[in-house]
Order: structure tokens, then sequence, then C-alpha cells
């Protein structure tokens, strides 16, 4: 068995959390909201960062990527 700290902490928080985590490997079907829009932001981000500009307009500044992540 491989332990990590999050398995760990699941654990300690609910161990039927863990038991359908990490025993069964059952996961949420959908993201939280929040998770998804911060997925998006990250997403856009490496993307300008990167100079992969072929398929974003000119002058992308952070607060834009924000706004078009959420």
């Amino acid at each position: 068995m491989e332990l990590s700290i999050t398995k760990i902490k699941a654990f300690k928080s609910c161990r039927r959390l863990y038991e359908l985590r990490y025993i069964e490997g059952l996961r949420p079907v959908q993201k939280a909201e929040a998770l998804e829009i911060g997925s998006n932001y990250h997403k856009l981000l490496e993307r300008i960062n990167s100079g992969d500009m072929d398929a974003l307009d000119e002058g992308y500044s952070i607060e834009k990527a924000m706004a078009i992540a959420y």
C-alpha cells in the first residue's frame, strides 16, 4: 500500500471518503465550479506564457484571462 499526505488527511477527516476514493476508486462526476474556473484560468495563462498565441488574440492580459476563464 502506498500512503501519501492526501490519503492520510482523507482518512482522518472521513473514513468513508477514503474508502470510496482510494479503495473503490470512485471520483466525483462533476468538478466544483470554482475548480473548473481555476483550471481554465491556469490553462489560459500557460498558453499566454508559453508564447502559444496562435489561437489567442494579441493583447491578452492577466485580467482578461481571468475574465475569460470565468
